[in-house]
Parts: structure tokens; C-alpha cells; sequence
């Protein structure tokens, strides 16, 4: 019964405070020893890279996405959304970093 329940169980992986592009595949990592040692069926959906500025808005209490529209961090979370929605899991293939 317990081995069912874990199979049926739903893990979504998000990184947080990503500062190197070789740190992006930790996810995938995180999700193969999920199934290995675990049996749990993780979903790498995404990350978010490390932003001084969120910083800035926890401490002004100020909404991130609101203050900084078209940062990347506020990009990359409407992503994960996204992946979230559509059951989707990062691609890495054709991967660019700046």
C-alpha cells in the first residue's frame, strides 16, 4: 500500500538562488536520486537565479514581480508557472545562459 501511495505521491523541484549555469543541473541530479533511492517520481520544472534585489524587496516588503516586472528571476518564476501548468520539466537541450 505504502509503495502505491509514494508512486502516486506528485514532487515538483524548484531551485532556488541559482548563481552558476553548472548549478541548473543539480535539478536533474535531485530527480534521478529521488527515483533511485526514493521511487518518487520528481519533476525538475525549474529555477530561480540569485537576485540582490529580492533581497531588497523582502526588506522593503515590497512584491518582487510588482517592483521588478521584467527581471529575469520575475521571467524565470512565470516559467515555472507555466511548466507547472502545461506538466512540463526544464529543457536543457539548447540551453543559453548569460
Amino acid at each position: 500500500i505504502l509503495n502505491k501511495e509514494l508512486f502516486n505521491i506528485k514532487i515538483y523541484l524548484i531551485l532556488n538562488q541559482i548563481k552558476k549555469k553548472e548549478n541548473i543541473m543539480i535539478g536533474n541530479s535531485v530527480k534521478s536520486v529521488c527515483m533511485k533511492y526514493f521511487g518518487l517520481n520528481a519533476q525538475y520544472v525549474g529555477y530561480i537565479e540569485h537576485d540582490d534585489c529580492i533581497c531588497k524587496c523582502i526588506n522593503e516588503r515590497q512584491p518582487f514581480m510588482r517592483a521588478y516586472p521584467s527581471s529575469r528571476c520575475t521571467q524565470e518564476i512565470k516559467r515555472i508557472t507555466e511548466n507547472l501548468l502545461n506538466k512540463d520539466q526544464v529543457s536543457i537541450k539548447g540551453f543559453k545562459y548569460d
